[in-house]
């Protein structure tokens, strides 16, 4: 069974744990790799059953997360390019924002 994590509980948790219900819907599958943001994390739609790779943003100050949630539109907005990740959509809980890019698969 899955274990939900909406709102301040998410906030509080340093990880996401595999098998962990984000938002109600999206199930943590794994870790797929680390950056300087932190991990990303295979997540699967239980609606749809589409794959995401999230990251999480936090501790943003007021107007740098004003300027960061500016940037993430402007990604989602811009044209579909081979050389570019497209950004899904992204969700802000609590403090943090959660940003749902397709998975990049390596060749």
């Amino acid at each position: 069974m899955a274990r939900e994590k909406i709102g301040k509980q998410m906030s509080a948790v340093a990880e996401f744990q595999t098998g962990e219900l984000l938002l109600g819907d999206f199930l943590v599958e794994r870790v797929l790799g680390q950056g300087g943001m932190g991990k990303v994390y295979l997540v699967r739609s239980q609606t749809t059953g589409a794959r995401f790779a999230v990251k999480r943003a936090r501790g943003l100050r007021d107007l740098d997360r004003r300027n960061f949630l500016a940037e993430l539109q402007t990604w989602i907005d811009l044209p579909e390019h081979e050389n570019l990740v497209p950004c899904r959509f992204f969700r802000s809980v609590g403090e943090e924002i959660l940003i749902f890019a397709e998975i990049c698969r390596g060749r």
